[in-house]
């Protein structure tokens, strides 16, 4: 049996009943009718949800969330093409000389307009959320002067464009000023190695909780900018001594923690004959399914009971055309096999 589906896909079946009146048949009126009866055979026909009543929801709803992906992508690809142009103004102005000094004699360090946040989130909320590896940590740039630096709403923004799960979980946040290698690079702390050793290697973040907490650590990481690329000699023409380049820091970085915050709300348990369940990504074979049913009191809400069946069967990952109906259900599926 040929799938024509790589997902669960319903719909009201329009053979299903011949007798379904369409919404124009309900609603008008026979001209030749007296206006008395008209009134009563109208008032006695109930409202019937034709296919072409529900498909319009259904395209409707559908239509709004095409509306609000597209205005999410259009955030994100402006946000990047900001980011790159900064990248590109970093670049050129760190690869330019200047022979301007301060009055102490001492090269000025100016902030750029970027900032690199380093973010590791813990074990236990990424088992939660099923996060993939590339979001075990990653990096984040943030545009200086902007909501990201001022606000913790901003930063969440800011840090749900690369970790996108963190959407659906609530979450505490911690940080702190980085650790330079002697090679210039920055040290970031890993779950797994500190688990190994006993060490907690978040132990001395500070807790990132309000929007003054979120101002304080952009401060402290401006300020550590500063002062660390300060410690490093150069000569009259104002390039760093003994590779001291290639050790400054490019941009203020801060590093995150992000992990469960134990007083949320626990998630709902899963129904009985999900525990236990195979991985049904790991199957090598797919069972094939074919059945119908028509309930003697059939189906009161098609598109109802259609949802419901998506969200039963979604953890099961079955593929396939299922037809919902007032009168029934009328299926073809395949299912992984070790399920």
């Amino acid at each position: 049996m040929a799938i024509n589906s790589r997902r669960a896909f319903f719909q009201n079946n329009k053979s299903f009943s011949s007798r379904r009146l369409s919404i124009s048949q309900i609603c008008s009126s026979s001209e030749d009718s007296s206006s008395s009866s008209s009134s009563s055979s109208s008032s006695s026909l109930p409202f019937t949800k034709t296919n072409e009543y529900l498909a319009q929801q259904r395209n409707e709803v559908e239509a709004g969330k095409r509306k609000v992906r597209k205005e999410t992508s259009e955030q994100d690809k402006e946000r990047n093409l900001r980011l790159k142009r900064l990248f590109s103004t970093n670049a050129s102005s760190s690869n330019s000389t200047s022979n301007e000094f301060a009055a102490d004699g001492n090269r000025p360090n100016p902030i750029p307009n970027m900032y690199q946040i380093r973010i590791a989130v813990d074990k236990e909320l990424r088992d939660e959320l099923k996060m993939n590896g590339r979001e075990k940590r990653g990096r984040v740039f943030i545009e200086k002067d902007t909501e990201g630096c001022s606000s913790l709403s901003g930063l969440k923004v800011e840090m749900h464009a690369f970790f996108r799960a963190l959407k659906k979980s609530t979450y505490l946040l911690s940080a702190n000023l980085p650790t330079i290698l002697e090679d210039g690079t920055i040290f970031s702390p890993g779950d797994e190695k500190a688990q190994v050793q006993g060490v907690d290697p978040y132990k001395d973040f500070w807790d990132i909780e309000n929007d003054a907490d979120v101002v304080k650590t952009f401060r402290e990481a401006d300020e550590f900018y500063q002062s660390y690329n300060d410690g490093f000699d150069e000569d009259a023409n104002g390039v760093g001594v003994d590779g001291a380049d290639s050790r400054r820091l490019k941009r203020p970085s801060i590093l995150m923690h992000v992990r469960k915050d134990p007083n949320a709300p626990l998630p709902p348990p899963p129904p009985a004959y999900l525990e236990k369940m195979a991985n049904p990504k790991e199957t090598e074979t797919m069972t094939m399914l074919s059945f119908y049913s028509f309930p003697p009191k059939g189906v009161q809400d098609p598109e109802k009971f259609a949802t419901f069946l998506r969200k039963v069967w979604k953890p099961f990952d079955a593929l396939g055309r299922v037809y919902a109906a007032e009168e029934g259900i009328n299926a073809q599926m395949s299912i992984p096999t070790n399920v």
